[in-house]
């Protein structure tokens, strides 16, 4: 008997057909894409929240690179990539949001970068996969605010056997 194999996240729905034709040529020999999903992006600063220019890009994972793609401005389609950093190069770390998640990544050639996704299945899959591939803490159980945290204080305790 075969498991049920998780699926293509680039097959539904023409944006993602529209991003695997665009990726797909940018693919070095071997490369694999991994997820996709959608991020508000802007320079990390001290007043992020408040002052950044943040546009709402296409974010692409592969096993070796995280790329960024534009976004038109009238179409809100994915354009041109702006950004392909190698996984190996990155760092990252998660900012605990008001809602959504949000991650700063750091590399050697650019300034840090802070990605504020959404609480969906899709964003919460693609960084827990981006912080498996660089090494990060994960992030799916804190991400999503409805999912219960199983601790010591969640087992169920018999109180008759506590009595004797």
């Amino acid at each position: 008997m075969q498991l049920p194999s998780e699926p293509d996240p680039f097959s539904e729905g023409w944006t993602a057909r529209r991003l695997r034709r665009l990726a797909t040529a940018r693919l070095e020999p071997g490369e694999q894409l991994v997820s996709w999903t959608r991020a508000w992006v802007s320079i990390d600063g001290r007043f992020n929240r408040v002052v950044a220019a943040r546009t709402r890009d296409f974010l692409v994972l592969t096993d070796r690179r995280l790329m960024l793609w534009s976004t038109g401005f009238f179409t809100r389609m994915a354009r041109r990539r702006v950004l392909a950093d190698r996984l190996d190069e990155l760092s990252a770390q998660r900012f605990p949001p008001l809602a959504g998640l949000q991650l700063r990544v750091t590399a050697p050639q650019h300034k840090a970068l802070r990605f504020e996704l959404k609480s969906g299945d899709e964003s919460v899959r693609f960084a827990t996969e981006f912080m498996a591939r660089i090494g990060g803490a994960a992030v799916a159980a804190a991400a999503m605010p409805d999912a219960p945290v199983e601790g010591p204080a969640d087992d169920p305790v018999d109180d008759k056997a506590n009595e004797a």
